[in-house]
């Protein structure tokens, strides 16, 4: 087993499409950065945080933080944000953020996510075997859903795991996020089998609608980077018949 190829840089048109998957131009977003440790390698861990409306510019954000820093991941709000918040940092990134969007800056909900993540310790990455059982159970879970739910989904690997994106428009209510729990409950009961089976869990917790998901083109450093345990970089499937080769 071999360690996946990572790029020395990011390519800035590949977290554009990542971003662009996500949010019509012209909206507003958060790009979040989390646990960050400092370039120094010394002193505390920090969020870093910014707002955009332009795909491509924050992929240019991206991809120079990226260089500096080598963070463990880089995030988007998965539903657009108060355009207001723009101002907090229009179009650049600020480490030690204040402040990051809450349910309560959400406009509306654009994405129903389904987070798939194999079992295993915190702190690390998936092996390639828990990560293959993890894509067994997303296309599993991709089937099942076909039958409820309206649509094909949006399919990412996240590095580790896979997210299944359903595209809806809701308010950003607390019916809204009941219903959202509602669904949730109903595909792990119908589910649950199979998921002890791959060994993969459905994320409960991501139900609210600030919810953040990992960028498509940008790499998982979660723990160290081992043959065992590699790095990857997150990616779209935009079809089943890919994710089925995976």
């Amino acid at each position: 087993m071999t360690i996946a190829t990572i790029p020395s840089a990011l390519s800035v048109p590949q977290v554009a499409r990542g971003i662009r998957t996500l949010h019509e131009q012209g909206s507003t977003f958060e790009v979040r950065i989390p646990d960050c440790p400092p370039r120094s390698g010394r002193g505390r861990r920090f969020t870093a945080s910014g707002c955009f409306r332009d795909a491509d510019v924050a992929a240019q954000a991206v991809v120079q933080f990226d260089e500096l820093y080598r963070p463990p991941g880089i995030y988007v709000t998965l539903n657009p944000i108060d355009p207001a918040l723009y101002s907090r940092a229009a179009d650049r990134i600020e480490i030690y953020a204040k402040h990051t969007t809450s349910d309560a800056d959400i406009i509306r909900r654009r994405w129903l996510l389904f987070d798939l993540d194999p079992v295993r310790p915190s702190g690390i990455c998936a092996s390639d075997e828990e990560r293959r059982r993890a894509c067994r159970f997303a296309a599993d879970l991709e089937d099942d859903l076909s039958e409820h739910l309206p649509g094909r989904p949006l399919i990412q690997c996240s590095g580790n795991g896979f997210y299944l994106l359903h595209g809806v428009d809701l308010p950003n209510t607390d019916e809204s996020t009941s219903l959202v729990k509602r669904i949730y409950a109903a595909a792990i009961e119908r589910t649950k089998d199979l998921a002890a089976f791959h060994h993969t869990n459905i994320d409960t917790m991501c139900s609210n609608a600030a919810r953040i998901v990992r960028i498509a083109g940008t790499v998982n450093r979660k723990g160290d980077d081992t043959p065992e345990r590699p790095w990857r970089v997150a990616e779209l499937y935009p079809t089943e018949e890919e994710l089925s080769w995976k």
